[in-house]
């Protein structure tokens, strides 16, 4: 009966996914709580339907011994099943996990536009986390009249895409920075 299962992994990784549903069914009417199985036809719903699917499936086999995508199966599915290690690295971002979300896909080749577009969003969460960081600096009382505080608002300013404010504040220090060729 376990060999369901696998064969339909074997079906998902080539793309058959209502194949591999039909066969992880023959499991799953024996074993309707496995929660490897449950994941697998949650990622054959995602492929086949939509994330929607996907998510009421993995909501549906949570349980009190489980914590719904974390201790539930993505992490030991990571290695296995493509898309548990994509959608553990959508879980983080959608709690505030940006890092924990990068380390996840650091290690991959990007392979399908879902796995850009996570990397892309990875990528913006980092540039606005660097933006406020500078902005707190460079807004601060302490900070605020500092050559480090201004060059903090003039790096957020230009994380943010707002050029002319960038000019303004490296204007307002490039006097101090005349004979240094590192800071030009």
């Amino acid at each position: 009966m376990a060999l369901n299962v696998y064969v339909a992994l074997c079906y998902y990784k080539l793309d058959y996914y209502d194949v591999s549903q039909e066969v992880l069914g023959v499991y799953l009417t024996q074993h309707p709580t496995s929660t490897v199985a449950g994941n697998l036809k949650a990622c054959n719903l995602f492929r086949l339907y939509n994330g929607k699917s996907a998510e009421a499936e993995l909501k549906q086999i949570s349980s009190d011994q489980h914590t719904f995508a974390q201790d539930l199966v993505l992490p030991e599915l990571v290695d296995v099943v493509p898309e548990a290690r994509l959608n553990l690295a959508g879980y983080k971002l959608r709690h505030r996990e940006p890092l924990e979300a990068r380390e996840l896909l650091e290690p991959l080749q990007p392979s399908s536009p879902l796995h850009y577009i996570l990397r892309g969003v990875v990528a913006e969460e980092q540039m606005k986390l660097a933006q406020q960081s500078f902005h707190i600096v460079g807004s601060s009382a302490s900070e605020c009249d500092t050559i480090p505080g201004r060059q903090c608002m003039a790096s957020s300013y230009f994380l943010a895409g707002q050029f002319e404010e960038v000019l303004v504040y490296l204007n307002s220090i490039k006097s101090f920075f005349v004979n240094d060729d590192t800071r030009r």
